[in-house]
């Protein structure tokens, strides 16, 4: 027997909304919310290749030139202001360098202190440290992280703690890099993703609650309309598809169209119940509704379909996981929801909202024609609009103004650059780099190259074999010999980042201005490759995130054309 208590909160209004199917339904989705949290991930996926599938011919670029050179592209930039002549400015970047040697993940760190030229003097005379470190108005220096790959999620938070730690009014400190930027980007997805799930919920439930006065339709749709993200997840999980740019507020595109369907099969159960046909009213309102929901999705269906053929990548997985989740909206809305209406109990009377409603369908049924003429006319006023849409903007437009990712990176994009671009050339004639001519036309492509307006500052073999000469004996020996030792693990290999063994391949490391530029990056990119030209070098491959950022531009604006 039942305890008196127990039998009475059965008999609750609450409890009477239940069946056995309802019970089963809302049991499971306890279990989904479960092997939700517990099997699938749902931190966005995001790297520097994230809009470029890996039979893309960027994406194999990158990896060319991966196999070419020893690349270094997990590198953080932290920018020091103050006074960088001062003996306290010198000793806050030991200190920093320090902190930062000692965080689990820090590969290296190169400062004025650290691994570098060790006093600011040297930096400024010195061909290499003077471009990577040291700013144009001379009024900061760098510090260069180096973190071990793939744990930049890990690392950065840490960096971060100590980069407040340690600023103060005399000594100002910003960070930039690819790995900073990408962290970012998958901290803001995750939080629309969740701003934009909880507010889907609130606003979507209070709209179904004013629209039909129904617990009993209240609890179906949310409890139904979570359930559709949560399985559309989990598929998308079980074939390996990730979240990633787009596909990280699919929830909230999931759960409107769930609500669709379930709003339409509702109304059309509450005008039957008004009309008196309260027999079957579910099974007749799901024959009422089936046909034109079923086209609705097919419609949208397509719709996703049709991405899964464009170049983009991010664009190909939001079809792919739209068109689970238009499939899965429909099933979850007819399959599951109608047990909820059988329990249901409806108010029948015409609420404020839907007087509201016929009266604005008579008005505006009325003037159809000049309805479709102003929407006509103000189509055709808009075209020219196409034309000023930025295909190619700006990496900073992504951020605020106000945020410290943009400020930081501001800064360093005035002083040096701040968008890496790649270079890998080989003589036309075929000689090796290490040759006198050769050298010489290598040294003259590196002037010019310093020279274009969209070109922060460059970094090459010729910068390297300056900076070997600059130390004790160093102008003795031959520029081979130089090579060798710089390939060495004492110098951290850096001559095999910027040269091939065979010394056919030489790869230029430009930092590219990102603010007031008015070009396309991939027109800029021809200019560069043309001045590589211009002084007898092939441009064989061009990669880093601004070559990137230019196809991703072209990609999408086609993407969305086709």
């Amino acid at each position: 027997m039942l305890p008196a208590k127990i039998k009475n909160m059965i008999h609750w209004p609450f409890f009477n909304l239940f069946s056995k199917e309802v019970w089963a339904f809302t049991s499971l989705t306890f279990l989904s919310i479960f092997v939700l949290i517990r099997f699938v991930n749902l931190v966005p996926e995001v790297d520097d290749n994230f809009f470029f599938s890996s039979d893309d011919p960027q994406f194999q670029s990158e990896q060319r030139i991966d196999e070419l050179f020893i690349r270094k592209d997990t590198q953080l930039i932290i920018s020091a202001t103050g006074d960088i002549r001062s003996s306290a400015y010198t000793k806050n970047v030991s200190t920093l360098s320090e902190a930062l040697l000692k965080i689990e993940g820090v590969s290296s760190v190169n400062s004025i202190t650290h691994f570098g030229p060790n006093n600011v003097k040297a930096a400024l005379n010195s061909p290499l440290w003077k471009r990577l470190i040291i700013s144009d108005d001379q009024r900061s220096t760098n510090l260069i992280v180096l973190l071990e790959e793939n744990r930049s999620s890990e690392i950065i938070p840490k960096v971060e703690r100590a980069i407040s730690r340690f600023s103060k009014p005399d000594f100002q400190l910003k960070a930039a890099g690819l790995p900073y930027v990408i962290e970012l980007i998958k901290r803001n997805l995750q939080r629309d993703l969740k701003i934009f799930t909880s507010l889907a919920v609130i606003i979507f439930g209070l709209f179904i609650f004013k629209l039909f006065h129904s617990k009993g339709v209240l609890l179906g749709t949310i409890l139904c309309c979570f359930n559709a993200c949560i399985w559309t997840l989990m598929i998308l999980q079980l074939m390996h598809v990730p979240l990633g740019l787009l596909t990280a507020n699919l929830g909230t595109i999931i759960f409107v169209m769930t609500l669709s369907h379930i709003i339409f099969l509702t109304y059309n159960w509450r005008n039957l119940l008004a009309d008196g046909n309260k027999e079957g009213s579910v099974e007749k309102a799901v024959d009422l509704t089936f046909t034109a929901s079923f086209w609705s999705m097919l419609t949208t269906l397509l719709g996703f379909v049709s991405l899964m053929s464009v170049p983009a990548k991010p664009l190909r997985e939001l079809g792919l996981s739209g068109s689970i989740g238009a499939v899965i909206a429909i099933i979850v809305a007819y399959g599951i929801f109608p047990h909820f209406l059988r329990v249901a109990h409806l108010r029948i009377k015409e609420n404020n909202f839907e007087t509201i409603q016929n009266m604005t369908f008579i008005y505006l049924d009325k003037r159809r024609k000049y309805i479709a003429t102003g929407i006509f006319v103000a189509m055709l006023l808009a075209l020219p609009g196409l034309l000023n849409i930025k295909s190619d903007p700006s990496l900073l437009s992504y951020f605020s103004k106000s945020s410290e990712i943009y400020q930081g990176f501001s800064y360093i994009d005035h002083n040096g650059g701040s968008s890496p671009l790649l270079l890998v050339v080989r003589s036309k004639d075929d000689q090796p780099l290490n040759t006198s001519n050769t050298y010489n036309k290598l040294s003259n492509l590196q002037e010019a190259l310093e020279q274009h307006r969209a070109v922060g500052s460059v970094i090459s073999l010729p910068v390297l074999i300056a900076q070997a000469k600059k130390t004790a004996l160093g102008w003795i020996f031959p520029k081979e010999w130089l090579l060798d030792v710089m390939a060495s693990e004492k110098y951290d290999k850096i001559s095999k980042s910027f040269v091939t063994e065979n010394r056919k391949y030489g790869l230029f490391l430009l930092r590219m201005r990102e603010i007031h530029r008015s070009s396309p990056r991939l027109k800029i990119v021809d200019e560069i490759q043309n001045i590589a030209r211009v002084h007898g070098f092939n441009p064989e491959i061009v990669g880093g995130i601004y070559n990137l950022q230019g196809h991703l531009s072209k990609l999408v604006a086609s993407s969305l054309i086709t």
